[in-house]
């Protein structure tokens, strides 16, 4: 079973080129660090699509928030953070099955 914060279809975007400019210039002394930096969408995004082909195979679970989420990452507003906590249990209610049948084997 895998469970993933994001929903179905969200794939992360490259750095931005000011975002780029600013690791190479913090970070010079570390390319390693800058290239898997640079490069975290693209392994992320291909994570994603394996997942979905493992999931469409019948090989694995998926338990993902069935719409966009709506918060920020700092999320304050406690509405906004109540219908997030209602969508992930409704979302956890509709997974239950596939849930179960995992432990029954």
């Amino acid at each position: 079973m895998i469970v993933l914060t994001r929903n179905r279809g969200y794939q992360k975007e490259p750095v931005s080129h000011p975002l780029r400019l600013l690791l190479e210039k913090k970070y010079r002394e570390y390319p390693g660090l800058i290239k898997a930096m640079l490069n975290r969408y693209m392994i992320y995004n291909e994570t994603l699509d394996y997942i979905d082909e493992s999931e469409q195979k019948g090989q694995t679970v998926v338990i993902r928030p069935s719409r966009k989420l709506e918060v920020d990452r700092f999320e304050k507003n406690a509405e906004k953070l109540t219908a997030l906590y209602n969508q992930g249990f409704e979302d956890a209610n509709m997974a239950y099955d596939r849930i179960k049948s995992i432990n029954e084997g």
